[in-house]
């Protein structure tokens, strides 16, 4: 993911996993062209493109980020090496 940075100046990436405001654990995905949070519920490794309880349950974070600072994710690990946080 180009330009988006956490609370914590760290970059954030597809397939990280974030905390949303130190509560909700999300997972990043680019859906349609937009980069996305979405909840981990809601998560599929093979997802439909079209689904779009994605985007309605989803922080997006172009919307969000303010000069690219998204401040209220912070990154916990990512979906390949933490699938056990979900």
């Amino acid at each position: 993911m180009q330009g988006y940075i956490d609370k914590n100046g760290k970059k954030i990436y597809e397939n990280d996993i974030v905390r949303y405001n130190n509560d909700e654990k999300l997972v990043v995905k680019f859906i349609n062209g937009t980069f996305v949070a979405c909840p981990i519920k809601n998560f599929k490794y093979e997802k439909d493109e079209e689904d779009i309880e994605y985007f309605e349950t989803s922080y997006k974070l172009y919307i969000q980020a303010k000069n690219n600072i998204c401040n209220k994710l912070d990154i916990i690990g990512n979906i390949h090496e933490n699938a056990d946080r979900s």
